[in-house]
């Protein structure tokens, strides 16, 4: 309980560290990145993958994984996700990459918006 002297927006926030991870993957090597802080995440980067020379570091972080996931009676979108930022941003491959991201809510998503799910990306150009 609080008290104030006008009305306006008002919320309770913590300070949360999200997870992330972090992996140096070799030229002609392949690589995998999970955490446990997000049970069923995880990148694969095949053989092969990787242009240039040495080892790039791959990092990968969850920058919203709190439940409940916000849902209002099927109209327009609503995250249906953790957020997850992979980096280096703009890196090319030259094989694809799987990127698994759990859905913790999907029968109820499915319910709601008819399993109308897609997948948002930013564009490769843009930069942390």
């Amino acid at each position: 309980v609080f008290r104030t002297t006008h009305f306006s927006l008002f919320a309770v926030l913590s300070v949360v560290v999200y997870p992330s991870v972090q992996a140096e993957i070799g030229l002609g090597d392949e690589g995998v990145l999970t955490t446990d802080d997000l049970p069923g995440f995880k990148v694969q980067i095949p053989s092969q993958a990787l242009s240039g020379s040495g080892t790039t570091l791959v990092k990968a972080t969850v920058y919203y994984a709190d439940e409940p996931y916000h849902i209002e009676d099927g109209e327009g979108m609503a995250l249906a996700s953790a957020c997850v930022g992979l980096e280096p941003h703009g890196i090319q491959f030259n094989r694809p990459v799987s990127v698994s991201i759990p859905i913790p809510s999907y029968q109820d998503i499915s319910q709601l918006a008819g399993a109308s799910l897609e997948v948002w990306s930013s564009p490769a150009s843009t930069a942390a």
